[in-house]
């Protein structure tokens, strides 16, 4: 009676064996995809005019397989970030630029001083962009997660919006450069751009993504001279944003220096191309420094980093 039950269970385990081998193979294949695929975010710096280039930069990514799952973004980098975010392609972002004109400055900043908002000029062009372009006002709507930074002036303090309702207003309120573009008032509250105290917001999504990568279009530089009183605004904002863009800068995993204010300023909307090419050619450059990053793309092994073209090849449905 004994060696039959010994033999009855030596059987029953033989059998079970190849099942519990295609299990385990199975949940060795799931997590080896879950390791070659992790979770990517994207933070966006602001930078006006400069901020075009995330364009670049997010169209360099994905042409290498690597496309964000979450993203973040101040200023301009709100603007492109909540675009990404609503499910449009890089390519599809620059072309919306150019056919709503939000390469005019004289449309983007509309002078209007007999306003009772705090600020020199209108933000209603940039508003009805945000209109036509988004079908929904709601953070949890989005197909990406999207945060956004904000500076409340009545706490004196920084704000990260990526729940609820107000989208667009949160997203307008965070370009909302001080005194220059007029102030937007939410619930009673004055927000102006996030920039001024979260310049570069990687730390809101930190924990939310595997792989982070900052994306700064106002890195730390120096100048060797200031010659008018233009310039001297300029460089305040700068160092303003680059001060700013500190803690954020700590909590990413990499970070593209995008240099296009070498070349452009922040008020440049009308060189769009140029800055956009400034930001593709700059992820390219990233991306051929840091290989190791194609592991995040389940084709990886296709793609050629080699490649030396600089300019955009892949097509992808809009």
């Amino acid at each position: 009676m004994k060696q039959k039950l010994i033999l009855y269970i030596a059987t029953c385990l033989l059998l079970l064996s190849p099942l519990a081998a295609v299990a385990q193979e199975e949940a060795m294949a799931d997590s080896i995809q879950e390791n070659a695929k992790p979770r990517v975010g994207v933070a966006l710096s602001g930078g006006g005019a400069l901020g075009y280039a995330h364009i670049g930069v997010l169209h360099a990514l994905e042409d290498y397989g690597i496309e964000p799952t979450i993203v973040a973004g101040t200023s301009m980098g709100a603007i492109v970030g909540v675009l990404y975010a609503a499910g449009y392609a890089p390519e599809k972002i620059l072309s919306l630029i150019t056919e709503q004109k939000m390469t005019h400055k004289n449309k983007i900043m509309s002078l209007d001083i007999k306003s009772s908002e705090l600020g020199l000029y209108s933000k209603k062009y940039i508003s009805s962009f945000l209109d036509k372009v988004l079908p929904t006002d709601s953070f949890d709507s989005l197909p990406k997660p999207f945060y956004c930074a904000t500076t409340n002036l009545m706490t004196a303090k920084g704000e990260i919006r990526g729940t609820g309702d107000k989208l667009k207003k949160f997203t307008l309120a965070s370009m909302s450069i001080p005194v220059l573009f007029q102030s937007v008032v939410i619930d009673s509250m004055v927000y102006i751009d996030g920039g001024v105290t979260n310049n570069l917001p990687a730390c809101a999504i930190k924990d939310k993504c595997d792989i982070l990568i900052g994306v700064d279009v106002n890195p730390y530089t120096e100048v060797e001279r200031l010659k008018t009183i233009r310039d001297a605004v300029m460089r305040t904002m700068t160092t303003l944003v680059m001060n700013t863009s500190v803690e954020g800068r700590a909590c990413c995993d990499y970070v593209v220096d995008v240099y296009a204010s070498k070349h452009f300023n922040i008020l440049d909307f009308a060189k769009f191309k140029e800055i956009y090419k400034v930001g593709y050619e700059t992820g390219l450059h990233f991306l051929l420094n840091h290989p190791e990053l194609l592991r995040t793309s389940g084709d990886f092994k296709d793609r050629a980093l080699h490649k030396k073209s600089s300019t955009p090849t892949k097509k992808r449905k809009k």
